[in-house]
């Protein structure tokens, strides 16, 4: 698990809780960064996780960083903005992309290999 937060203190109490439970370092990583301006490299993740707000930019370059064959991107969005944030996610037309929806949550997975492999 690689995680980004942007707030040190925030990210040292994960940090002491996961060296805690003895897999920091091992299974998951920490990253001081704010999300808006990480450079995520390309299909590096199986899941990524993104709060409730996060931007449509945000969305994309993280789809970017999906692995091919099954990566998912789960999107925390409350019932008020479901619409309009499914809306806006259809429109980038994101190549393999089969979105689903759950109570509280979208999830886009990104299906098969990559356009043109």
């Amino acid at each position: 698990m690689l995680a980004l937060e942007s707030d040190k203190a925030t990210l040292e109490n994960i940090k002491n809780t996961l060296i805690a439970d003895g897999i920091y370092g091992v299974r998951c990583a920490l990253v001081l960064g704010d999300i808006a301006n990480a450079q995520m490299p390309s299909y590096l993740a199986n899941l990524i996780y993104l709060p409730e707000g996060s931007s449509i930019e945000w969305i994309e370059k993280s789809y970017r960083s999906l692995r091919p064959y099954g990566g998912k991107l789960v999107i925390s969005v409350s019932k008020k903005d479901f619409e309009r944030k499914k809306s806006e996610i259809e429109a980038l037309k994101l190549p393999n992309a089969n979105l689903t929806q759950g109570e509280n949550y979208l999830s886009i997975e990104r299906v098969g290999a990559l356009p043109g492999a």
